[in-house]
């Protein structure tokens, strides 16, 4: 998990791609291998990721159902 502050002019429709291109800076795994989430405020994204084979695929397969998925801690 990482807090990032948002580049000054950042339109909303642009946060994912920023997301996306500070997690394959970060991650020693592809993004494909990854899942991953984010949550903004007040200027910053808070993103948080884990890696696809930490889950049973029992475990992936009811993700599908899900619409919002944040960390316990949360």
């Amino acid at each position: 998990m990482r807090r990032f502050e948002l580049p000054a002019g950042l339109a909303p429709g642009e946060v994912s791609g920023f997301v996306e291109l500070q997690l394959e800076e970060l991650s020693p795994f592809p993004l494909d291998q990854l899942l991953h989430g984010r949550v903004v405020a007040d200027g910053a994204v808070f993103v948080y990721a884990a890696y696809r084979r930490r889950f049973t695929a029992e475990e992936l397969q009811a993700w599908e159902q899900l619409r919002f998925v944040l960390p316990e801690f949360a």
